[in-house]
């Protein structure tokens, strides 16, 4: 049987749903990110925002710059991820095979779906179709036959773009693309790269992997084989996965800790929500760096106690990295909940008890008047944009 894998990756998904929840901010550029008084980053910006050069992982104070008559709204994390269980279960209606690998995007297995829903390229259809008419809503979808190049393939065609990439396409669609096109380039690394003659994806796969390997180590070894289309990974579910995580790669290297610390803080407020959405809980936080040059970096703690509150894990996140963060170009940074149990029985805490439920009653008070109320209900002190929020919101 054919292996199927389809990426979803939803348009400019946190600016789309304020422009389609605000008749007036359509068709003009909406920018939703952190605080520029706190050094925060842009999460995403509109394709109105785009055309002046606002990307996304942009410090918010670039962003103001360079679009000073930009709609600038703070994070509405709990409106967001209501709207992605929506997509979510849209999906689930094509395949149980479902990997969300964040707030706005998936891979599903739809291998041997084709009895049911059509060739790939029709379900692709179908999901775009549904999400549009329920939700108003564009996605970007891109098929192969493996992960990575599903997730570019989803890539090539933006916004509201399909695009089927079966293996005998690779060499005339995938390889022509720039070696940046690969996700965890940087421009270090294609500098590097440029200077041993690649300068394509065709031309790394086509190069020697051994010299892939001296030169860059095992990511090189990686590169290699994703070029080529050599990607077994599983589509993996929730509950079959053993952590739940999110990453962000910046357009350029960032050493400012404010803005490393502002991005975990959105990312945390994402892993907990999702932790709670599935009933689960963590027993420990992974933070992951990935550095201008390519070196890559990962640092772990356990918690004290199973958790799925916000707090408890930014908390941590932060502890490691005071610990362990020295102003290196960061590229990429990641963070993972770890070690999940469903419905864990906890052995009460003698010190800490009432402390720990009130804040899971908090949470719970705080998912509930979210999802009832919407973005005005709560908000993260962090993630208010205090010179333009009150105005726009």
């Amino acid at each position: 049987m054919p292996r199927w894998i389809m990426h979803v990756d939803m348009d400019a998904f946190f600016a789309a749903i304020e422009q389609r929840d605000h008749a007036e901010y359509r068709n003009k550029p909406v920018i939703v990110g952190g605080s520029s008084a706190k050094r925060g980053v842009v999460s995403t910006a509109s394709y109105e925002a785009r055309k002046y050069g606002v990307h996304s992982a942009m410090a918010m104070a670039e962003a103001e710059k360079k679009c000073p008559d930009g709609i600038f709204l703070a994070v509405d994390m709990a409106k967001y991820h209501r709207e992605s269980q929506k997509i979510m279960e849209i999906f689930s209606r094509f395949t149980p095979a479902v990997e969300q690998v964040s707030v706005d995007e998936a891979f599903l297995d739809i291998s041997g779906t084709e009895r049911l829903f059509g060739m790939p390229e029709e379900i692709g259809c179908k999901i775009k179709a549904a999400i549009k008419t329920e939700l108003d809503l564009t996605a970007s979808v891109g098929i192969a036959n493996s992960k990575f190049i599903a997730k570019i393939a989803s890539e090539l065609n933006k916004p509201d773009g399909l695009t089927y990439l079966p293996d005998e396409k690779i060499p005339d669609m995938l390889w022509p693309l720039p070696i940046k096109n690969m996700f965890g380039v940087g421009n270090r690394t294609a500098e590097k790269m440029k200077d041993c003659g690649i300068s394509t994806i065709g031309q790394l796969a086509k190069c020697d992997r051994a010299f892939m390997e001296r030169i860059f180590g095992k990511n090189g070894a990686q590169m290699h084989d994703l070029a080529n289309g050599i990607d077994p990974r599983p589509v993996e579910t929730v509950h079959q996965a053993k952590s739940s995580g999110r990453e962000i790669t910046f357009a350029e290297d960032i050493t400012d800790r404010e803005i490393l610390a502002d991005t975990l803080s959105i990312l945390a407020e994402d892993v907990a929500h999702t932790l709670r959405r599935y009933n689960l809980k963590c027993h420990g936080v992974s933070l992951k760096f990935r550095y201008a040059d390519l070196r890559r970096a990962s640092r772990a703690m356990q918690l004290a106690e199973y958790t799925s509150n916000y707090h408890d894990i930014y908390g941590a996140l932060m502890q490691l990295l005071a610990k362990y963060y020295h102003g290196e170009p960061v590229r990429l940074i990641g963070l993972a909940a770890t070690h999940l149990k469903e419905n864990p029985s906890l052995a009460q805490s003698m010190f800490d008890d009432d402390n720990r439920l009130k804040r899971e009653k908090l949470d719970r008070t705080q998912d509930l008047l979210t999802a009832r109320f919407g973005k005005d209900a709560l908000k993260r002190a962090r993630h208010i944009n205090t010179k333009k929020a009150d105005k726009e919101l």
